[in-house]
């Protein structure tokens, strides 16, 4: 058998050991319900927060998907990569300016060094700031156009649609009046072809008999000795004064040359002979052509004039030297008279003889 345990009456140090276990299973207990509801707090919010993330996942497909988002989001980044270097490049030349200008400030204590330290500061600063402002400037605006005209874009189709419908319109009248204008216009130059044949006929006659009257006229004047005489005097006189302008111009050229010899070594005196040569003969040449021309014409036109003049000329010479011949002889027989006078030949009758020749 089993020995009998005897029970004895708790005391009062027993009593006082026994009362923190009842405490510590109590608090024992309340921990594990406050566990229990973190728990369950916990597992709540985890289920919460896995319903959100699917949400958000499903507002950002849809998101995503959705057209307008697309079209703003693609409108935002080329906006964003358009103005982003333009004002990266535009930031670097103001940061280099103002960065060179700040350095310029201490360049006395630095040898000039923070020169090139400001420029290159200011153009990363400027560069960053420029692009940041080109990036956020090209976002906004790209974006607000793609907003804009998506939401815009049944109003734009529309307005498309109604040019579409007034282009077709005005194009269909600009068609038919193009129709009608071209029929009269191939009417108007039917008739102005017509004139124009006519007139064109009528002128070629006219410029053909003016052609061989033209013709006849020059083939006229040129077998004319007026034009004969005139091109021959024109010839010499080009011949003759372009002899005479080249012999003048190349001393004149040589002459010249001797003022700077010394500083050409002699060199200035035959190219100013050569120049002076030209220049000489290209004038003489023309003023002897002008003035052979003027006058062998003058000298053919006024040609019964000059020969009756010289015949005149030729006439009184002739006289003249008649009269000195008659005047002579007449001299001459009186000083023959004369001379046997004082010889004593005709001494009865020489006071008479002297009185008569007197």
């Amino acid at each position: 058998m089993a020995p009998v345990e005897v029970m004895s009456k708790p005391t009062a140090a027993t009593k006082a050991m026994a009362k923190p276990t009842v405490a510590t299973k109590e608090s024992k207990e309340t921990m594990q319900q406050s566990l229990e509801k973190v728990k369950a707090k916990a597992t709540a919010n985890l289920d919460m927060a896995k319903r959100m993330a699917k949400y958000s996942q499903g507002r950002a497909l849809v998101m995503v998907k959705d057209p307008q988002f697309r079209t703003v989001t693609i409108s935002t980044a080329t906006g964003a990569v358009i103005l982003a270097p333009v004002g990266g490049a535009f930031g670097v030349a103001s940061g280099i300016v103002l960065g060179t200008a700040a350095g310029a400030v201490p360049a006395l204590f630095t040898f000039g060094l923070s020169l090139p330290i400001g420029a290159v500061i200011g153009g990363g600063t400027g560069l960053c700031v420029g692009t940041a402002a080109g990036a956020g400037t090209g976002a906004l605006v790209g974006g607000g156009a793609g907003f804009g005209g998506y939401k815009y874009r049944v109003q734009i189709k529309n307005g498309l649609v109604t040019i579409q419908k007034k282009a077709s319109e005005t194009h269909g009248q600009t068609k038919v009046a193009a129709g009608r204008a071209i029929s009269s216009t191939k009417a108007n130059v039917v008739v102005l072809v017509d004139g124009v044949k006519q007139r064109g006929l009528a002128a070629g006659k006219f410029t053909k008999v003016r052609a061989g009257e033209f013709a006849a006229k020059t083939q006229q004047v040129v077998s004319s000795d007026k034009f004969k005489v005139t091109a021959a005097s024109a010839t010499a006189g080009a011949v003759a004064g372009g002899g005479a302008g080249a012999v003048v111009g190349t001393t004149a050229g040589a002459a010249l040359g001797l003022i700077p010899a010394l500083f050409t070594f002699g060199l200035s005196i035959p190219v100013f002979a050569v120049v002076g040569g030209c220049v000489g003969t290209a004038s003489g040449t023309a003023t002897g052509a002008a003035g052979g021309g003027a006058i062998g014409y003058g000298g053919y036109t006024y040609k019964k004039e000059i020969r009756t003049g010289a015949k005149t000329v030729v006439t009184t010479v002739k006289d003249n030297t008649q009269l000195a011949r008659n005047k002579l002889q007449f001299s001459a027989a009186k000083v023959s008279e004369s001379i046997k006078f004082y010889r004593g030949t005709g001494g009865g009758t020489g006071g008479t003889g002297s009185k008569e020749w007197l």
